[in-house]
């Protein structure tokens, strides 16, 4: 695991959240972005990623991060399937919710730092630009 591993009060997520996870059987903070925390989920039946939004700007791009991973998934494009979303307005701000696969890896930055070979650095970002490419000629939802 990387990132942070502490407890986690699964009794401040949202109902929906829960229920969809059902047994938790792990809970850990992967390495962050800027715009929501992240939380790896193992569950009975698989892992989750788990991302809370807060405020009304990041809230509205994770419900739209939601719709167009929904949009997606009814693709050939590989990306992690998004399962629930929900919004929770809360006495400070409000929240999103989105609960989706959890895809293990790493950041093409990660890998690329770590890959001094010029040849494997050209196929790993003509790989990416063919993924993008293909992500871009998708019509948007």
């Amino acid at each position: 695991m990387t990132g942070i591993d502490r407890p986690v009060e699964l009794t401040d997520w949202p109902n929906e959240v829960v229920t969809f996870l059902g047994t938790v059987n792990n809970v850990w903070i992967p390495a962050q972005g800027v715009t929501s925390t992240v939380y790896a989920v193992e569950t009975a039946r698989g892992n989750y990623a788990v991302k809370l939004a807060k405020g009304t700007l990041y809230s509205g791009w994770l419900a739209r991060e939601y719709n167009v991973l929904s949009s997606l998934a009814v693709t050939q494009i590989q990306t992690p399937r998004p399962h629930v979303y929900t919004r929770r307005d809360t006495a400070l701000v409000p929240e999103g919710w989105l609960v989706m696969d959890f895809v293990p890896g790493q950041t093409l930055s990660n890998v690329l730092q770590q890959t001094v070979d010029l040849l494997t650095r050209g196929i790993l970002l003509h790989d990416f630009g063919h993924a993008l490419a293909e992500l871009h000629s998708t019509p948007a939802p």
